[in-house]
């Protein structure tokens, strides 16, 4: 087997079982006809393994993709002989062994994988593999809560997404063997993971079965779930769907004395109050999610209260209020070795910063928070830093950098499906289009923005673009042809019209 596998690389089998290519290798003629095919080749190793070897190698089949050495080990129940019979499977090439980062990880070629689960499925063993496989991921996510708000979030984030797969098959199995609470209590404590890395809709789905499913739950993982869900929803701009998650959540943390939590989703609850245009309602619930979080002498629940508080202050005009609140909550979360806060915290700096017109500060407030989030490999706040700082180059005129960064930003929003963000990106778009003079190109983005928008108002970063640029697209289309070009971008597919606009200039 393991002369044949250096014929054909594993790479290059998983290539040709792709493409549908037989697999029949000739071999040495003195080789018995069952040593021909992959599978023969595969069963003949197998036969030559121990008990323990096959028992090993029928656990690694357990893993979605690839595992770790240590949860392999786990899993796997292996005795003191574990790396010798690991290094059996490697040299029948049963298993490959790669190192990423310094991580050893295993995995097998997928017809490898089949024959493997086919004799575990006939021991009787799979159902019990299987439920170990959920509790190593189960320890994992709950494990992994603490450390995504502490200093080494980084590494962990990194790690969670080496192990999605497994991950996303654990969760599967909890919530299939109706241990809905466990299910709950891992997808919640993942809830940053989620987000920074896109993985968005997933988690929304694991959290709608396990809300949906259980007749009861304890208190507090119910809360957390309903939390999570409703961080989830407004990271794709469903704010209508986060409310009434939220609202339940404020009441269950309260009769649980959680005043963190409570503070935190009382400030979520403000921040789409803002949004809404419901500025008074904004300021109560900010001051409520205040009062709790000095109760409790928590700072981090003080400084996300401040943030949006900021926001509250700038709507109503007093713009230096606003910036000096949001440099007190980022003082606070310097404070708190986490280095996400500290990149969302420069962002919203930045933004009161560009609001009060002071962009070179902005700027550099929006570097730091870029710089940040993507050492963190973090999506959604990279996606707003860089639509900040597109939007501050497309007002100075470097429309290369602008669209570069804006198209950055684009993605990340398409790919986590928020509408709202897309709608803005495409609005800068569009200032780009004019600036270059493609001008019926921007009217078909303004189009789409339009649909993408839906019935929301203008926002304070779309303003300052067609406040500049609007006029010119008026003025060299006319009202009639830019009523009919932005008809016709309502109706076309954003993400098809921002390509080929995109196209369009580069080509000019």
């Amino acid at each position: 087997m393991a002369a044949r596998l250096v014929v054909l690389p594993p790479a290059e089998i998983l290539r040709a079982l792709g493409e549908g290519l037989a697999l029949e290798m000739e071999g040495p003629v003195d080789l018995p006809e069952r040593q021909r095919t992959l599978r023969a080749a595969i069963d003949w190793s197998y036969q030559r393994l121990t008990e323990n070897q096959r028992r090993l190698h029928g656990a690694l089949a357990i893993f979605a993709d690839s595992g770790a050495l240590d949860d392999a080990r786990t899993i796997s129940g292996a005795g003191p002989e574990f790396l010798q019979d690991l290094e059996a499977l490697v040299g029948w090439s049963l298993i490959r062994s790669e190192s990423t980062d310094g991580e050893l990880r295993l995995s097998m070629l997928e017809t490898v994988r089949e024959h493997a689960l086919e004799h575990v499925r006939a021991a009787g063993e799979i159902g019990e593999l299987r439920r170990r496989h959920a509790e190593r991921f189960f320890e994992l996510a709950l494990a992994a809560e603490s450390h995504l708000a502490g200093p080494d979030q980084a590494d962990w984030l990194d790690r969670l997404e080496r192990e999605f797969d497994n991950l996303a098959a654990a969760l599967d199995w909890l919530l299939s063997n109706r241990r809905v609470e466990d299910a709950l209590r891992a997808t919640s404590a993942l809830s940053r993971f989620w987000r920074a890395h896109g993985h968005i809709r997933e988690a929304r789905r694991w959290l709608a079965l396990g809300l949906g499913s259980a007749d009861a739950l304890r208190p507090d993982v119910r809360a957390d779930a309903l939390w999570t869900a409703a961080r989830q929803a407004t990271a794709q701009g469903e704010f209508d769907a986060a409310v009434p998650l939220l609202e339940e959540a404020v009441v269950i943390y309260q009769e649980l004395k959680r005043s963190r939590e409570q503070a935190f989703a009382l400030s979520e609850l403000a921040w789409i109050a803002l949004d809404r245009g419901e500025t008074q309602r904004s300021e109560s619930l900010c001051e409520s999610a205040l009062a709790v979080a000095d109760r409790a002498g928590d700072a981090r629940a003080r400084s996300g209260a401040l943030r949006i508080l900021s926001d509250v202050v700038a709507e109503r005009g007093d713009i230096e209020q606003s910036i000096e609140l949001q440099e007190e909550a980022l003082a606070l979360r310097r404070t708190l070795g986490d280095p996400l806060l500290v990149s969302d915290a420069t962002y919203h700096l930045g933004v009161a910063l560009f609001r009060r017109g002071d962009h070179d500060r902005a700027r550099q407030a929006l570097e730091e928070s870029l710089a940040i989030a993507r050492d963190l490999g973090e999506a959604s706040q990279r996606a707003a830093a860089l639509f900040m700082l597109a939007e501050l180059d497309l007002l100075a005129g470097d429309l290369t950098r602008a669209e570069r960064q804006v198209r950055e930003s684009l993605q990340v929003y398409s790919e986590v499906e928020n509408d709202r963000d897309r709608a803005e990106c495409l609005v800068v778009l569009a200032g780009i289009a004019i600036a270059k003079g493609a001008f019926d190109d921007a009217a078909r983005l303004l189009g789409a923005a339009d649909a993408l928008r839906g019935g929301s108002p203008l926002d304070l970063y779309e303003l300052p673009v067609l406040e500049r640029y609007e006029s010119d697209l008026k003025a060299a289309l006319g009202a009639e042809e830019l009523g009919r070009l932005r008809r016709e971008g309502a109706r076309t597919d954003p993400s098809v019209l921002g390509r080929e606009v995109v196209t369009a200039d580069s080509e000019e």
